[in-house]
């Protein structure tokens, strides 16, 4: 059963109020969620209406109950919306969902719309008809969805960045990524003529290292670097106060790091560490691939990495992770194999 079988509307509302309700209305009138999903849900044959509430939350969601509305996805940045008369709201009528977004900010309000619509109607895919896929039929489906989805983000990028965006976010589950992975030019080729000469990967975690399985890793001999668990760490992390991480990096500097390619996704203080040793010149990866995640010093040292003189690929933001950044290096060794 297709999705336009049994979903005659979908409903997005937002509420926003004071300066971000302006910041709300330009981006439902003139944003790439009004066109790029009135675009892919008209494929679907589904109508689609988006617009900012003018009362509040609850008068919106009765008009829309009243005018037999079934389905409703309402998005605020004010958590008074979503106290407990909400959810006597949302407890009769049980389809109508309340997504609180703090703090809202002009630049996240879009990809977070559109990851929780596309989220929304792939529940509603299958909801009411679950289908048994081959492994192969998932990995194309999977794929094709993302494709769809992406299609005006993967038309502006090269072909080899697009290949990684595409890997992150099939990775991740998350499409927040396609918009906000970030490429210095010539990176992606820089990361995958290092590969093809065999040279190593440095890591920042076990979770990066066991996520990266590409069988071109053998075939082209490269190497995994962590010292994050070595005793030799812990003991000189206890004696200079510091992290591990960060001291895994001062090893891998004083074994030499020059034409690594580096993919940290977990620590920002690994990334700080190796950002001191890059300026200082005792570094120089092929590439660094920063995906750190959080939200102490994550950010702002991946604006720091930006400012290297080295090959980049970031995440803005809080975003990544360990997943991500194997993701990448997956992706650079697939293309690397041709």
């Amino acid at each position: 059963m297709k999705i336009s079988e049994k979903i005659e509307n979908i409903n997005i509302c937002g509420s926003f109020f004071g300066f971000m309700r302006q910041i709300a209305i330009r981006v439902f009138e003139f944003g790439r969620v009004a066109r790029n999903l009135k675009d892919a849900l008209g494929r679907l044959g589904l109508n689609f209406d988006l617009k900012v509430a003018t009362n509040s939350l609850y008068e919106e969601a009765e008009k829309l109950v009243q005018n037999g509305v079934k389905r409703a996805i309402f998005v605020t940045h004010r958590f008074e919306d979503a106290k407990s008369g909400w959810f006597d709201f949302e407890t009769k009528h049980g389809t109508l969902k309340l997504c609180v977004i703090d703090p809202l900010q002009p630049a996240n309000l879009v990809p977070i719309l559109s990851t929780l619509i596309l989220s929304a109607l792939s529940a509603y895919d299958s909801s009411d008809n679950v289908k048994t896929f081959a492994p192969d039929e998932i990995y194309e489906q999977s794929f094709a969805r993302i494709k769809d989805a992406l299609s005006d983000r993967l038309r502006s990028l090269p072909q080899d960045e697009a290949e990684l965006v595409l890997r992150a976010v099939h990775a991740t589950g998350d499409l927040d990524i396609a918009w906000l992975l970030e490429f210095a030019k010539g990176s992606v080729k820089a990361g995958v003529d290092a590969l093809k000469q065999g040279n190593s990967i440095l890591v920042d975690s076990e979770m990066v290292k066991a996520g990266i399985y590409h069988p071109n890793l053998k075939t082209f001999g490269c190497r995994i670097r962590l010292y994050l668990n070595e005793e030799r760490t812990k003991e000189l992390a206890q004696t200079l106060k510091t992290t591990r991480s960060a001291v895994a990096v001062r090893l891998a500097v004083k074994e030499g790091l020059l034409g690594d390619v580096v993919a940290f996704g977990n620590a920002p203080t690994a990334l700080l560490e190796l950002i001191t040793h890059i300026k200082n010149g005792d570094a120089k990866p092929s590439l660094l691939i920063a995906t750190v995640c959080g939200f102490v010093n994550a950010g702002s040292a991946k604006e720091e990495v930006k400012k290297l003189c080295v090959p980049w690929i970031v995440t803005r933001g809080s975003k990544g992770g360990s997943a991500l950044a194997a993701s990448l290096v997956n992706g650079l060794l697939a293309l690397a194999g041709g």
